[in-house]
């Protein structure tokens, strides 16, 4: 399965990395404004989920979509994954045009993340955003280092269950590195890594 980073509305080098000798992918967030070009994948191998630069109206209805969290399987990989994360430039966007209030988890919902991965206990997690004690180690732009309420809650989540690997993107880095047993890879832009 390949794992791929933030997409950002470029479509066609996103086709070219799952077309290519891949028996499925996940995009960890940030695809894009619109999802037409899914429409020629099959969505129970080329799945997303959901970043902080994703039209919510439009996605949840796409079939690729994987939704807010919770366990999922794709081309036999087993994973957890959690939605969102908090736009620092929201300021700069229209709401319902380029930004969308839902883009992370309300409270209830992160409560009943929490749980269903405590209780999963998964050895692989993909997520847009990474947790708080993370932040430092990867933050590009000075605005992002105010923990969200994104990077809160997968922190509650790492302290819970620390798994094998956790894969994100948000960042635009490319970093690898290992805390309490877990390696964390960032993906960059389009980046993509096999599992």
């Amino acid at each position: 399965m390949r794992i791929i980073g933030d997409v950002h509305g470029k479509y066609e080098q996103y086709l070219n990395l799952v077309v290519q000798d891949v028996d499925g992918s996940v995009q960890v967030g940030d695809f894009g404004l619109r999802y037409e070009c899914l429409a020629g994948l099959r969505p129970d191998l080329h799945r997303i989920i959901g970043g902080n630069h994703d039209n919510y109206e439009s996605i949840v209805q796409v079939p690729h979509y994987l939704g807010d969290y919770g366990r999922a399987n794709v081309a036999g990989v087993d994973f957890f994954f959690i939605r969102g994360e908090r736009s620092v430039d929201a300021y700069h966007r229209i709401e319902g045009r380029n930004w969308w209030r839902n883009e992370e988890l309300d409270m209830p919902q992160g409560y009943a993340a929490i749980k269903a991965y405590a209780a999963a206990k998964p050895e692989l997690v993909i997520t847009h955003g990474c947790p708080a004690d993370i932040l430092q180690h990867v933050v590009t732009n000075t605005q992002k280092y105010a923990p969200s309420r994104t990077s809160q809650l997968l922190n509650a989540m790492f302290e819970a269950h620390r798994p094998k690997l956790w894969v994100f993107g948000h960042h635009h880095t490319s970093q690898r590195l290992k805390v309490s047993g877990t390696e964390f890879i960032c993906l960059d832009e389009l980046e993509a890594i096999d599992l």
